[in-house]
């Protein structure tokens, strides 16, 4: 299972890199390409006709890139941050929630792209679970954190059910050195760490 985790996480860590490379690197290229041949059509009238069509083909390159892009890095974290992919996400579960569900959002550490990409999975897929619990009517989602950890603690009012197998996002989370832990009572609540390590000194 450690053997199969890791390869997971470098698969992943692979097509995330490729992702945010090609919108990060080759995207802003092709703009920019794109503006040099606006400027060579207002400079050279005649190749109007030309750079027109070499923009056209422009532009369905950068569609395809784009498309390429986010299918390889498809974490909204990646895009819009940690904190915008969260809002969005409550949104989403208030369309297909019967109860409610509320975020509180106070955590000031900031995640390396690929580290807040592995908390936003773990943290929708811990949601789900949390909505899907027998008598779940009230789910709240708390993300904090100081000095060098951050936390997200999910909690719902359902039955507690035997823990189900981990998820791949789950598993990703824990291969990069997330923490998970769980606590029933009247309600279930799962608390999801992430601890920064220290820059070296020297």
């Amino acid at each position: 299972m450690r053997e199969l985790a890791a390869a997971l996480s470098h698969a992943n860590s692979s097509c995330n890199r490729a992702g945010r490379v090609l919108h990060d690197r080759v995207g802003p290229l092709l703009t920019a390409a794109g503006l040099r041949l606006q400027l060579l059509r207002m400079d050279q009238p005649r190749t109007a006709g030309a750079v027109a069509e070499v923009l056209k083909q422009l532009d369905e390159v950068m569609d395809q890139v784009r498309e390429v892009s986010q299918s390889l890095a498809s974490s909204p974290a990646y895009r819009i941050g940690l904190r915008g992919a969260l809002e969005k996400l409550i949104r989403e579960c208030w369309a297909k929630f019967q109860g409610t569900v509320q975020m509180k959002f106070s955590a000031a550490v900031k995640l390396e792209p690929e580290l807040a990409a592995l908390f936003y999975d773990a943290i929708a897929s811990a949601l789900d679970e949390a909505m899907a619990r027998p008598g779940s009517s009230k789910v709240t989602l708390s993300v904090t954190g100081t000095g060098r950890q951050v936390t997200a603690r999910i909690q719902d009012n359902g039955q507690s059910t035997r823990r189900a197998v981990p998820g791949i996002s789950r598993v990703l989370a824990e291969q990069a050195g997330f923490m998970f832990s769980n606590s029933t009572g009247k309600g279930t609540i799962v608390l999801i760490r992430y601890g920064l390590s220290r820059p070296s000194r020297g």
